[in-house]
């Protein structure tokens, strides 16, 4: 972790020093560290725990061997320490230390490996054994704690060619004479029995499956039964990983064995699941305001299914369909609006998400009217806009004659040229933004102009002169002026229009 140099008073450390003549000095500034971290955290939770005991005539040493995922064979600083042996060498002493086949630097030996991965083959360790001015010595098995009830231990004795088995509570007594080595034992760990167990694919499918390893020396004799005791399946013989499909959701034994008298089998317990719930659901992650499309949205689904999402708007149009996704999936860009969701799952379930909502609550609609249209220049140009925006407390109302804006609520503007006016409203908050724009008519007299929906460009002259009057009125208005006949119009008609007085 992340130190501040600091050691706390009840924190043990020890120093290693290959100087001739070493020296260490500690300063005290308080009794108490009311700040910083100076422990030292590490995570030694082991799954497994052996504890074995050296004893003499009234006197002992031991050493403890684990297991961590984040061990190696070599010495590891978080896990490891140097085995202080006692200064009294009439006294035995016990110490771990790596196999030196696996380690790389020679030096290491001489330091206890404690920590060891967890093993997928069978582990030696090798025991250095000081036997002081004791002969007559005795190992004792005191503890193994294990994750694994299968997990066999082995003690060699290499000066006498012996393999006794050295589970917990176990002893094993010898002499230790002037011409033993200290490396004389070896404590050899097997592999723990190892199987993988898969699920229920789909709801009622009864296809859960499991798949055994072997454990000591092939070949194998695999038993599975059920919980009531019933063999379903036996392999004798065999020299590869045994598979059993078919399983319903339950629990099952899975018993192996082999021709080893040390560790002539294992048993384990095999759990096949029920498939997963199949559910699904959406989150409005981020809404967006009406004429923008930033919303996002997370899918979320049981992912040990596949699924296939169609997106409707709130109108059933298909927007999108999305296939293969688990898991949470993000969807970026969504516009404004009212969505539901249709989720299919690999196994044929249907999950219907509705009501999915992206607009912002504070989006605004810019929007406003014109109480008297077209504007009359000779009554003096003048217009009134009123403001019917909705959810905004500031606006920007923009002329295109080159007036200066207004900011007011409602606008107020007077025309001094005749012609098709463009006048636009921005309206915003604090959230969200929205303009409106409108062409305004501005005559002159009596001169009046008509609005019309419909592009009539595409319309041949002949068609357009055979439109009796009242199909005509629908189209577009004409108004006939003193001197002039004036046509409002928001697109460009480029064919030519006949008019006939009868």
């Amino acid at each position: 972790g992340n130190l501040d140099g600091q050691i706390a008073s009840s924190q043990a450390f020890w120093v290693k020093t290959k100087h001739g003549s070493p020296n260490i000095t500690f300063s005290e500034k308080s009794k108490v560290n009311n700040k910083g971290v100076h422990m030292k955290a590490v995570d030694l939770s082991t799954q497994t725990t052996i504890k074995i005991k050296l004893q003499g005539d009234g006197v002992w040493d031991e050493t403890v061997i684990g297991f961590h995922d984040g061990a190696t064979p070599k010495y590891d600083s978080h896990f490891d320490a140097y085995k202080f042996f006692s200064s009294n060498e009439s006294l035995p002493n016990l110490a771990t230390i790596a196999d030196t086949a696996m380690v790389a630097d020679a030096e290491t030996d001489n330091m206890s490996i404690n920590m060891w991965p967890v093993p997928e083959e069978e582990l030696p360790v090798d025991l250095v054994v000081k036997k002081g001015e004791y002969s007559e010595l005795t190992f004792i098995n005191d503890m193994v704690d294990s994750y694994d009830d299968n997990i066999c231990l082995v003690l060699e004795d290499r000066e006498l060619g012996v393999v006794v088995p050295f589970n917990q509570g176990d002893v094993y007594s010898f002499v230790m004479g002037e011409e033993s080595t200290e490396d004389r034992f070896s404590l050899k760990i097997s592999a723990p029995l190892i199987h993988e167990e898969y699920a229920e694919s789909c709801p009622e499918a009864n296809d859960g499956s499991a798949v055994a390893f072997g454990y000591g020396p092939e070949p194998w004799n695999f038993i599975w039964a059920d919980m009531n005791g019933n063999v379903i399946k036996e392999v004798t013989e065999s020299s590869t990983p045994d598979t059993i499909e078919g399983l319903e959701p339950g629990v099952y034994d899975l018993t192996v064995t082999n021709g080893n008298e040390k560790c002539p089998s294992a048993s384990n317990v095999v759990i096949i699941n029920p498939a997963a719930e199949q559910w699904a659901e959406a989150e409005v992650m981020v809404e967006t305001c009406s004429n923008e499309a930033l919303g996002e949205l997370k899918i979320k689904t049981e992912e040990s299914y596949s699924w296939t999402v169609n997106i409707y708007d709130d109108k059933d149009q298909l927007l999108e369909t999305m296939v293969e996704i688990s898991g949470d999936t993000i969807i970026e860009g969504v516009p404004a609006g009212a969505f539901y969701m249709e989720m299919l799952s690999s196994c044929g379930n249907e999950v219907i998400v509705e009501d999915i909502q992206t607009t912002h609550p504070q989006s605004v609609e810019a929007n406003f009217e014109v109480p008297t249209t077209p504007v009359d220049l000779s009554a003096g140009g003048s217009a009134t806009f009123v403001n019917i925006s909705e959810n905004a407390d500031a606006f920007v109302w923009e002329f295109n004659n080159g007036v200066v804006d207004s900011t007011n609520i409602d606008g107020q503007h007077i025309f001094t040229t005749a012609g098709m006016h463009e006048v636009t409203l921005k309206a915003s908050n604090e959230f969200c933004a929205d303009s409106y724009t409108k062409v305004i008519a501005v005559i002159v007299g009596n001169d009046e102009t008509v609005d019309i929906e419909e592009d009539l460009s595409s319309l041949d002259p002949d068609k357009v002169t055979d439109i009796n009057k009242y199909e005509l009125d629908e189209k577009m208005a004409i108004t006939f002026g003193q001197t002039n006949i004036t046509i409002k119009s928001d697109v460009v008609i480029s064919q030519e229009v006949k008019f006939q007085i009868f």
